[in-house]
């Protein structure tokens, strides 16, 4: 009882504990080779029990009779049910192959006979020796013939307690070929169980495998899917869009930005190529820009959209991340960046270029905006209002590689920024026109000189 206790608690440490934990057991043991090995020891178990211990057969009892007394009779009958308990158990592990478990199972079928004649022989002897005996009682003495009659009454005594079939018939040529066919159907019944269950957890497998390669492609196409519908609409109003069939939002104190690249047309020739190389270069620009909008300092910046040589961005469009914000305009002050950085990102690239410099301008305006989304097929994401009328103002009228803001832009930027004068422009809608300011740099860096590369 301790030793099985220790063992009792030793299994419970040693799987229990892992299993409870979803840690692997061993995972050295999850190959197939000591899988298997493991397994058909686990397997093999009843029949190491049978042999082991379990008397077989004695030739002679304990008083010295020659016959089968009923504790051998109950030992052969608990060692066959044991024989075919092991023999059925070869159903069970179903992480083992059905080959290698069929294979051992006709192993220990092969043992289960040969011990069986084994025992047979033993039976054989048993009744040659009372066959002599009572050849011999005829011609011996009368006194061995008394002792020897003694022994024999014993020894029919003995038997005949046992069943018709486990004395003179045991033997017989039809009981023993009765047996084989019996262990012969067990083991081909082992066999089709075996093949049967590993087909059908091989299935289970595919079926799980095609069905977790199914979700992968689904979620990498709706992954897809999300990736181009986000850098078309902007990811607060794609989840908007989500429980909404439809999206339009008022935002105050938006940043709106206008950057064209001024002397396009001057470099764009129809005749070359069909514009294509032209259209390259421009699109390694606007792809210059858009890597701009991957940095964590323009979180805010969002790209509207890009007509031809014109670049559009604005700020603030996400209450949610406005919300988050240390500064509440620091959305203003991340377009602002972006657009300086825009700047210089052009004056890079134009070092590739031979004998041509592109030039920019840039028009920056700060005003209430309504942002939506237009569509049911072709979804289309752009703001409207008066700011944005004004920053395409701005840039329309502005200077050459500088940037032109408004008055109000200009006293909401004060703090961080320098400004100059330029001149009163008049604005479509403005009465009066409108006191226009570029920007000279950052407060207190003196003006900005491109390119740089301690860009912020």
């Amino acid at each position: 009882i301790a030793v099985a206790s220790v063992f009792l608690a030793g299994v419970i440490v040693l799987i229990g504990l892992p299993l409870l934990s979803r840690r692997p057991i061993l995972p050295c043991l999850h190959q197939w080779a000591p899988r298997h090995v493991v397994g058909a020891l686990l397997i093999s178990l009843p029949v190491g029990i049978a042999l082991f211990n379990v008397t077989l057969c004695i030739s002679t009892s304990p008083n010295g009779t020659l016959c089968i007394s009923n504790r051998q009779f109950a030992l052969r009958l608990l060692y066959s049910f044991t024989m075919l308990l092991a023999l059925f158990a070869h159903c069970n592990f179903s992480q083992l192959g059905a080959w290698p478990k069929t294979c051992q199972a006709i192993a220990v079928a092969v043992i289960f006979l040969l011990s069986t004649w084994f025992c047979q022989q033993q039976l054989d002897n048993i009744r040659r020796l009372n066959d002599a005996l009572m050849r011999n009682s005829d011609d011996g003495q009368p006194h061995l013939q008394q002792q020897q009659q003694q022994q024999q009454q014993q020894s029919s005594a003995c038997n005949r307690t046992q069943p018709y079939w486990s004395a003179g018939q045991f033997g017989s040529p039809l009981f023993i070929w009765e047996l084989v066919l019996d262990v012969a159907l067990a083991v081909i019944l082992v066999a089709f169980l075996n093949y049967q269950f590993e087909a059908g957890f091989r299935m289970s497998f595919f079926g799980d495998v095609q069905a977790r390669r199914d979700t992968a492609k689904m979620q990498l196409v709706r992954d897809q899917a999300d990736w181009l519908l986000t850098n078309i609409i902007p990811q607060h109003a794609v989840e908007s869009l989500k429980t909404n069939t439809k999206y339009s939002e008022n935002h105050k104190l938006t940043a709106v930005m206008f950057a064209s690249i001024t002397n396009w047309h001057e470099m764009y020739e129809e005749n070359f190529e069909g514009g294509r190389e032209f259209l390259r270069v421009l699109n390694e620009v606007i792809g210059d820009f858009d890597e701009l909008l991957d940095r964590a300092d323009f979180a805010h910046v969002e790209k509207i959209k890009t007509i031809g040589p014109c670049y559009m961005a604005a700020s603030g469009l996400n209450p949610e991340r406005r919300r988050l914000s240390l500064h509440p305009y620091e959305h203003l002050y991340q377009l602002m960046e972006f657009a300086i950085a825009l700047q210089n990102a052009l004056a890079f690239f134009n070092q590739d270029l031979l004998n041509f410099e592109f030039e920019c301008k840039i028009g920056f305006n700060i005003g209430p905006v309504t942002a939506g989304v237009i569509g049911t097929t072709k979804l289309y994401y752009d703001i409207w209002g008066d700011t944005v009328n004004i920053a395409s103002r701005m840039y329309s009228t502005g200077v050459k590689n500088r940037i032109q803001v408004s008055s109000y832009t200009r006293d909401l930027l004060i703090d961080r920024y320098d400004f100059e004068y330029r001149d009163r422009i008049q604005v479509k809608g403005v009465d009066g026109g409108m006191d226009t300011y570029l920007l000279v740099g950052r407060k207190g860096e003196g003006p900005l000189a491109f390119p740089f590369t301690n860009d912020r």
